[in-house]
């Protein structure tokens, strides 16, 4: 049985909390930690051999948390692996295979939660973020993400879904007159 976690956000003088108010460089909920902000808690991101992306400096999840982890929108990797993944719309796992791919949705390496092996099992199968990017029509609010695992332009639900739930930065939306073809929506 999946059960799954709604993470309250907010954000409260330029520090992101999860649940409840603490210290500003780090934020709780449910007994795992994240990284929320501060120089030495900004996640080195290089890519390895392989061209994953690396994430360090994030913090583990404790032993103890038994239900299934992380509410759609953070960024997580395993304790046992550089892999960064996006926790997308049902749960879904987005694999972003490079530091060029991350680049293109995100402005920042904070905030990459890593999480127990075991709680990779709470989630569907994996799909590749390679090429991803954020684009919109000129004239046009909706944003649509790349999904090239999916082969297909998924138009954002909407600006708060955007900002607050996935985080991604409105500095890396391209314009442009041909998107190609759209999928279901990104919630």
């Amino acid at each position: 049985m999946r059960i799954r976690r709604a993470l309250a956000v907010a954000a409260i003088g330029g520090t992101l909390t999860l649940g409840a108010a603490v210290a500003p460089a780090q934020a709780t909920q449910g007994g795992r930690t994240a990284n929320t902000s501060g120089p030495s808690l900004v996640a080195a991101a290089v890519s390895d051999a392989a061209g994953a992306v690396s994430a360090q400096h994030s913090t583990p999840s404790p032993a103890s948390v038994a239900s299934c982890p992380p509410a759609q929108g953070l960024r997580i990797k395993k304790a046992s692996s550089a892999r960064v993944y996006l926790v997308g719309p049902n749960s879904r796992l987005y694999y972003i295979p490079s530091a060029a791919d991350y680049n293109a949705l995100w402005g920042t390496w904070d905030d990459i939660e890593t999480v127990l092996d075991s709680d990779m099992a709470c989630f569907d199968p994996s799909t590749s973020l390679a090429g991803a990017r954020l684009v919109k029509y000129p004239n046009d609010p909706t944003v649509y993400i790349r999904v090239t695992g999916e082969n297909v332009y998924r138009p954002i639900k909407d600006w708060d879904t955007f900002t607050r739930k996935y985080h991604f930065d409105p500095a890396k939306i391209q314009v442009t007159s041909d998107i190609g073809r759209k999928g279901p929506i990104w919630d």
